[in-house]
């Protein structure tokens, strides 16, 4: 396996950024739909309900490739894909309702208050900012480099969510996989 070169580089990472919207998109489509076909009580409990569903659809697609050895990008769009369209099938045959997610009132009195809009502009500079390190830079930590990464992409070798064979670090398979 030789280094990428130039615009094979390009090729690979448009490839791989087309993959991740892809899924993304998937994975919200599903869990929506999901959470939709739940008939949660307001919007903050139908957020939540999202977004656990979403974290679910990535476990549940994730052991299920296991089993068969296919914890590939295409079949794991695949999986997503089957989820998105039978959930969203079922969320059209029985039309749930969606809860309205506007802010509304309470985001009219939080405008009127300086120290908490000031908040908020404080803590969405520093997401903003956690977001660009965790996008722009590498992973240096010896915790994620020594055992966390090391077991994804150990998985991603094996094709499979699993005990890894021959793991020269107790850590790798000490913990089940979505521990």
């Amino acid at each position: 396996c030789r280094p990428l070169r130039g615009e094979e580089y390009s090729a690979a990472a448009l490839v791989g950024t087309a993959v991740l919207l892809i899924g993304l998109a998937l994975l919200a489509v599903g869990a929506t739909c999901l959470a939709a076909l739940l008939r949660p009580r307001g919007a903050v409990a139908f957020v939540l309900a999202t977004s656990l569903l979403a974290f679910a659809e990535v476990v549940a697609a994730s052991h299920a490739l296991s089993f068969f050895d296919a914890y590939r990008s295409g079949w794991f769009l695949a999986a997503l894909a089957v989820i998105a369209l039978a959930a969203a099938a079922a969320a059209a045959i029985l039309r749930p309702p969606i809860p309205s997610v506007r802010p509304g009132p309470a985001l009219r009195e939080i405008r009127g208050d300086r120290l908490l809009v000031g908040f908020g502009v404080r803590v969405l500079v520093e997401l903003t900012y956690l977001l660009a390190l965790a996008v722009f830079t590498p992973p240096n930590g010896l915790d994620g480099l020594q055992y966390h990464l090391t077991r994804a992409v150990l998985w991603i070798q094996q094709e499979s969510v699993g005990p890894i064979r021959d793991a020269d670090d107790a850590r790798i398979n000490e913990f089940q996989p979505d521990a």
